[in-house]
């Protein structure tokens, strides 16, 4: 049986009013304790993510409205609840399925320092500093969501980012929960995966960082920064005798893997690549002082 809110509401306190010699005199049977309650407060999750963009001009809605439909597969507009564009003020929310989407337009740059880190740590895209310091506004475009997966409300971020990069003039992507950034091709052929029922083309190389880091006696770490807000540990691989290619490819290629297959890497647990071998784990303290335990990979 299923309630509404309100009708759970009005139950919940008639029963705590019952009293003694009502509940004495006619306990619930199994019968009366009602089903399929829905939760009252569903738990949330926001995700965001830096739009830049080579000049300050935004959008007009119809267009903005048109690339949403075509990158959420909408039917009718309709289905784009409670959408508000403020030109003035260079705001634009709205609401599809169970996201609700804020982008907010700033008419100046990302600073320049924090361009150059995340374009240092984006080794798939050598070019990223060069475009992106051309960048004159940037949007930070947040998702809430109440997605079951924490990489839902990530795809629905990146399909949003999608609509406002193919409706605006974009220099690049710069993912918000990790240090990377992506070249707007990159970023929209990615997102435009039509996902497979094993979830094994999940684009999470555009939600995790891989930071890198070479020390004075020449060892090399490397760390993901983005898998915890997706639900997992994050992962590294510290003081290694290994190039900064080859440690980026590792983590990379296991980043993906727990998020494609929802894995949970246990304590002393090997782990494999189909490229790079496989490495043995275990349960450590971050090399860089994160609060959170973190997966070290022993691979040296």
């Amino acid at each position: 049986m299923k309630l509404s809110h309100l009708t759970a509401t009005l139950l919940l306190s008639s029963v705590a009013f019952l009293s003694a010699e009502e509940k004495a005199a006619a306990p619930p049977t199994k019968s009366d304790i009602p089903e399929g309650l829905v939760p009252l407060a569903p738990k949330q999750t926001t995700h965001f993510a830096f739009l830049c963009l080579k000049d300050k001009e935004m959008a007009k809605d119809a267009n903005i409205k048109a690339a949403l439909m075509r990158w959420f597969q909408l039917k009718d507009e309709s289905e784009i609840v409670r959408y508000k564009q403020d030109p003035q003020k260079g705001t634009l929310s709205f609401t599809i399925g169970k996201a609700r989407f804020v982008a907010a337009l700033a008419e100046y740059s990302i600073p320049a320092p924090d361009l150059q880190y995340a374009s240092n740590n984006s080794l798939h895209w050598p070019d990223a500093e060069k475009e992106l310091l051309q960048q004159q506004a940037h949007y930070t475009v947040t998702c809430t969501s109440i997605y079951p997966k924490k990489w839902m409300t990530s795809l629905a971020l990146s399909k949003a980012i999608s609509a406002l990069a193919e409706t605006h003039h974009p220099l690049g992507i710069y993912w918000g929960d990790a240090s990377i950034v992506h070249s707007p091709e990159t970023f929209i052929k990615l997102s435009k995966q039509e996902l497979r029922a094993d979830n094994k083309n999940i684009p999470a190389d555009l939600w995790v960082g891989i930071l890198l880091e070479k020390h004075k006696d020449g060892t090399v770490s490397a760390y993901t920064d983005g898998l915890r807000v997706l639900g997992f540990r994050e992962m590294e691989i510290q003081n290694s005798q290994l190039d900064r290619t080859k440690a980026y490819s590792i983590l990379s290629a296991l980043s993906l893997q727990v998020v494609r297959n929802n894995q949970t890497i246990q304590e002393n647990e090997e782990v494999t690549t189909p490229e790079d071998g496989s490495y043995p784990t275990k349960l450590g303290d971050s090399n860089i002082g994160r609060k959170q335990k973190v997966i070290v990979i022993s691979a040296q």
